[in-house]
């Protein structure tokens, strides 16, 4: 394309050649034909991992009808035909997968009833034996003393409650949340209520308040009754806390449900307390951090991100009513809610929220008693019609993952009345998938907020072009160096959004070093490595976003170094303030491990826990990585493929990651 500026091409053409790329047909999805596992037992609990760490995806039931826990091991092609039955304390309730004794493999954490006594809760920990398939209970099961003839287990969940680096356990009963804390051993303290009352007690909503102050003493007749039999604790990397979500009914209405969204406060624990890491802080009390009123009593609710706005959004199904309410973080601590129907269908069994069709925002998978029914996210959390399989059975409980790793969503479902696991793969046409342009082509886009898509990439004259728009609005397209007065780019730009601002940003290389644009509603450019003093000649630029929100952009220079350019948190007039330091020549001679010799593109990509990962291949075909992980006082490199022992690759590379938070390149 021309020199044409931003306005003229808005005006000459909303439909630019990046259209010829992306032609906007709607997903077609399909189902497998639904494939029956016998599991001897019926099922009540249903979790996947990979538990033998052989790459595969494994399934563990909790049976509802005697006292054992069954793992079903899966290969290559999703078959389960080894298993391995846990004889656990009592009836096991419900199952979490973690590794909580921290020996890196995956251990299961069961809530089990006595038989011989209805409030006799015992927590247990099943520790995986390395590669060998086999479990051991790691202590004698815990008493939870949460007591009374009335209290009824709903649920469990896990993650760090500290966070200390352990998998603390949360559970849920009709009249108490109960918080367990793993010693970093896999064994776990005595249980901490929330609260003193026999149920939580939280302020009445008001009509368009949504977050509140807790405050006991306000009204101790108002609380929540708990019949929902879901729990969440999860990682909220915003706050940089753990919080809690019970969804349930309300105490005053059993006909409506609530939201609630617990915050923690650290307290200092002092020497001589239970904590092993006496002095360092430990979440233990909690306060209401939102809560939103529902229209009817919900039955089952999971997490995820319907916009890529990075919070976490909820997909909550009713237990009675043709309704699912999605939960929107409108990123300012409170939620806006919006309905999507069931068809017709009087309530549903539970609910997945997972992107299945991998273009980086969730997808809504329910099941009901006789069909499952699959909500394409169109962007922005728009949600059209849902696609229907009908079952022969009702399921009770679903998980939703690539068992078989072949690209389609698998799920796994169970039911409290048939003694089968049921698998059904989900598909989509691939004559119909939005069609992108690999990275090879020199192509890279991003997500803005708003669900406006941004993409970068060279013309045939070597200007930088942004593309920018949505479905709805049209795209248009912009020269970078015309509007910035950059100069030439050496590189093909690469694009992200930055996610302290929302602006969009691509980087590439110039004949002068690091230029980034940032794109505001008019594009401006700087030299990175210019207001560093650094004069280089940089062949690749690729930008890396962590789980802390800052940015870096590692550049390999035409000798073979590789810098980092790294934003410090702080700005000023021009936008973040950047550092820079050479990789080569200050951490990787520190940690003793050479710079690898790079041949072809480079790739960059950040973990949920905030690791930093640059990675390509060298002339052997062999996977380099250079690395950083919270922890490590310097970066590092390594041969992965040495390390693995894997055959040589040729082409490029891409990453993803696992819902598990597994690595794959």
């Amino acid at each position: 394309m021309g020199t044409r500026s931003r306005s003229q091409t808005r005006c000459a053409n909303r439909r630019p050649e990046f259209e010829t790329f992306e032609p906007r047909q709607l997903l077609s999805v399909s189902f497998g034909t639904p494939r029956e596992v016998t599991t001897v037992d019926r099922a009540q609990a249903i979790v996947v991992s990979d538990f033998d760490r052989d790459g595969y995806a494994d399934i563990a039931m909790a049976h509802s009808d005697r006292s054992a826990v069954t793992v079903l091991f899966g290969d290559s092609a999703a078959r389960y035909q080894r298993r391995t039955s846990i004889l656990t304390y009592g009836l096991p309730l419900d199952i979490t997968a973690r590794d909580y004794t921290g020996d890196g493999f995956v251990d299961l954490a069961v809530v089990s009833l006595g038989a011989a006594d209805a409030t006799d809760f015992r927590l247990e920990v099943f520790e995986s034996l390395e590669r060998t398939g086999r479990f051991t209970r790691s202590f004698i099961p815990v008493e939870l003393p949460l007591g009374g003839a009335s209290t009824t287990f709903f649920g469990m969940a896990s993650d760090d409650l500290g966070p200390d680096g352990d998998y603390d356990i949360v559970t849920l009963y009709n009249d108490a949340l109960g918080i367990q804390v793993n010693d970093g051993e896999g064994g776990f303290l005595q249980e901490e209520d929330d609260d003193d009352d026999t149920e939580p007690v939280l302020p009445q909503p008001t009509e368009g308040d949504v977050v509140y102050d807790f405050d006991p003493t306000a009204d101790p007749t108002l609380g929540i009754n708990v019949e929902g039999r879901d729990v969440l604790a999860f990682f909220q990397t915003r706050f940089d806390e753990t919080q809690i979500v019970i969804v349930g009914e309300q105490a005053t209405d059993r006909d409506r449900g609530v939201f609630l969204l617990l915050r923690p406060f650290p307290i200092v624990i002092q020497p001589g307390e239970v904590d092993p890491d006496a002095g360092s802080e430990f979440y233990r009390e909690y306060e209401v951090g939102a809560f939103v009123d529902l229209p009817w009593s919900p039955q089952a609710v999971d997490f995820g991100d319907v916009n890529r706005d990075g919070f976490y959004d909820f997909a909550i199904v009713s237990e009675t009513e043709d309704a699912i309410a999605v939960v929107v973080d409108n990123g300012a601590g409170l939620f806006d809610v919006q309905y999507v129907t069931l068809g017709d269908r009087t309530g549903g069994n539970d609910i997945k929220m997972v992107d299945f069709d991998n273009d980086g925002d969730s997808d809504i998978v329910v099941a009901t008693d006789d069909a499952l029914l699959v909500y394409t996210n169109f962007g922005g959390g728009v949600f059209g019609p849902p696609d229907e399989l009908e079952l022969e059975h009702p399921i009770d409980r679903i998980a939703a993952v690539d068992l078989d790793f072949d690209g389609s969503l698998d799920v796994a479902g169970i039911s409290d009345a048939d003694d089968s696991l049921t698998l059904i793969t989900v598909k989509i046409d691939e004559n119909d998938i939005i069609r992108g342009v690999t990275p090879g082509s020199g192509v890279s886009s991003a997500l803005r907020p708003g669900n406006t898509a941004q993409a970068s990439a060279r013309n045939t004259d070597g200007d930088p072009l942004v593309f920018y728009g949505s479905v709805r609005s049209g795209f248009s397209v912009a020269n970078a160096s015309n509007e910035s007065a950059s100069g030439t780019v050496a590189t093909d730009p690469a694009s992200f959004v930055d996610p302290k601002d929302g602006y969009g940003y691509a980087t590439a290389a110039s004949t002068t070093g690091v230029l980034l644009f940032r794109d505001d509603g008019s594009i401006d450019a700087r030299d990175l490595a210019a207001e560093a003093g650094i004069s280089e000649t940089f062949t690749q630029v690729v930008p890396i976003v962590g789980a802390d929100k800052l940015v870096r952009i590692a550049a390999l220079t035409q000798g073979g170094d590789v810098y980092l350019f790294e934003q410090t948190g702080g700005a000023f007039q021009l936008g973040w303030i950047w550092a820079v330091r050479n990789l080569s020549q200050t951490d990787l001679v520190i940690s003793d491990t050479p710079t690898p010799e790079f041949v072809g593109r480079i790739i960059g990509y950040g973990t949920s826990w905030n690791g930093l990962n640059i990675a390509g291949l060298d002339a052997e075909g062999a996977i380099q990585a250079i690395w950083w992980a919270p922890g490590l006082d310097n970066w590092r490199a390594d041969n992965l493929s040495a390390i693995t022992g894997a055959d040589p690759f040729v082409g490029g590379l891409t990453a993803y990651l696992t819902p598990w938070d597994g690595i794959n390149l």
